[in-house]
């Protein structure tokens, strides 16, 4: 059974051997919309034996569920353990891990032995945080044609409600769609799922313009030209939020040909009225604009809005600021997002107020290197903004040029030492900047394929 454990490191296997148990989850399987089969393997070490549980959660939440709880007497074979989980919601990504109660007194001089319970995750890592997950399936009121059109499929379908959303259901590759204005209120587009808790892969070349209330687009790659040849799209925005009560999640974000190939921003949300409660979440933001535009072209330029929700993003490599908020972006909730390798990384400016930057990474700025002016947080005149519990680096030093503008709290000025900036993975191995985090340090962004 160890033979089967896949990567445990030496210190969780010391661990795990004090206690007597091993174990492990693995990929689901026959996952549907509203239940899955969640599985894993467990065994013996010594001859102690051990009570086992299944932990689940909502992807985002902080507490975990419990249930399937069991017994294995050992000295035993130990092997796969199942569990199949029901209730779910569709269209909906869960974690999950395994949760051992050894029943082993507690030994003073060996510390790891005092806690009554051990969380393994994917790796048999005892309070480790690499987890299995899956995402239900949606439930398809449409499916898009092997041969239709975008805008045709989003045409000939009715708008929804709040209380009923139209989920229209996208066929799998890739599609180029021009500029799509057209989808309609409180329809979300999406990929197909499958069994294994994935969605099906889906790229979109062209621009989205979302301008009726209340609709979502999910785990699509959006390719946006704007200046190239041979660009059907009329603005120079990947995405372009007019309305209110939009939600972008599990995207991925560019332009074509990454920077300097176009002019664009990868995501405005703009309008008057301000649009209210947008949501951007859980979503790769990177490589738009050309350096031509003096960092004008931003990773997401929330111009005018109010309470719009930015969380769990990576924003990268973009010509100007990872994220700006001018002139009037106010209330916006910007947390557990990493701003990292852009023209500039953060910004509160114009006469935006109550926005609050939260458990997040800023810092790294392209310019900062050869000019002093784009520290990790930069401030023009905001008023009642707040960054709290932030990871503010960058190697020239100082964290924001903001003074009396910003309140800060809590703030780690230290290196994240992120898995590899240059590869543009902002996974993070500085312990203190992961407990900033804290949640959104554990879920990578970008699509559920």
């Amino acid at each position: 059974m160890l033979a089967a454990v896949r990567g445990r490191g030496a210190i969780a296997l010391a661990l795990l051997m004090l206690v007597g148990c091993a174990g492990q989850t693995n990929r689901p399987t026959g996952v549907g919309t509203t239940a899955a089969t969640l599985n894993g393997v467990r065994g013996c070490i010594s001859d102690v034996d051990g009570r086992w549980a299944w932990q689940w959660r909502e992807l985002g939440n902080a507490t975990w569920s419990s249930g399937a709880a069991s017994q294995l007497n050992c000295p035993g074979a130990g092997g796969a353990l199942n569990h199949r989980l029901s209730g779910l919601k569709p269209d909906t990504a869960y974690q999950y891990r395994l949760l051992v109660d050894p029943k082993e007194p507690c030994n003073l001089r060996v510390p790891a032995t005092c806690q009554d319970v051990y969380p393994l995750d994917a790796n048999g890592v005892a309070n480790g945080t690499t987890y299995d997950t899956l995402t239900t399936q949606p439930q398809c009121d449409d499916v898009q044609g092997a041969s239709e059109s975008l805008a045709a499929f989003v045409a000939s379908n009715p708008a929804g409600t709040s209380g009923d959303r139209r989920v229209l259901c996208l066929r799998a590759g890739a599609q180029r769609i021009g500029q799509l204005n057209g989808l309609k209120a409180w329809s979300t587009l999406t990929p197909r799922g499958e069994a294994d808790g994935t969605k099906q892969a889906v790229m979109l070349i062209g621009n989205l313009g979302l301008g009726t209330r209340g609709t979502t687009v999910e785990d699509v790659q959006v390719v946006g030209c704007y200046a190239q040849p041979g660009c059907a799209a009329d603005r120079d925005k990947t995405v372009d939020v007019r309305a209110s009560d939009v939600t972008l999640r599990h995207l991925d974000i560019t332009q074509q040909g990454g920077r300097n190939r176009d002019v664009v921003q990868c995501v405005l949300i703009d309008g008057s009225p301000q649009p209210t409660n947008v949501s951007l979440q859980y979503s790769k933001v990177h490589s738009c604009g050309s350096e031509s535009s003096g960092n004008m072209e931003h990773g997401l330029y929330c111009s005018s809005a109010l309470r719009p929700l930015i969380a769990g993003n990576w924003f990268y490599d973009n010509e100007g600021f990872g994220i700006q908020l001018y002139p009037n972006c106010d209330g916006a909730l910007v947390i557990g997002n990493v701003v990292a390798e852009n023209g500039g990384a953060c910004d509160v400016d114009g006469a935006t107020t109550d926005a609050a930057y939260v458990s997040g990474f800023c810092g790294f700025g392209r310019e900062n290197v050869t000019r002093s002016v784009f520290p990790p947080i930069h401030c023009g005149t905001t008023s009642g903004s707040q960054a709290i519990d932030m990871v503010l680096y960058d190697p020239r030093g100082g964290t924001t040029d903001c003074g009396v503008k910003l309140s800060t709290r809590g703030t780690l000025n230290a290196d994240p030492q992120f898995a590899s900036r240059t590869g543009y993975d902002f996974r993070i191995g500085n312990p203190f900047a992961r407990a900033r985090l804290g949640i959104y340090a554990e879920i990578p962004p970008g699509p559920r394929w």
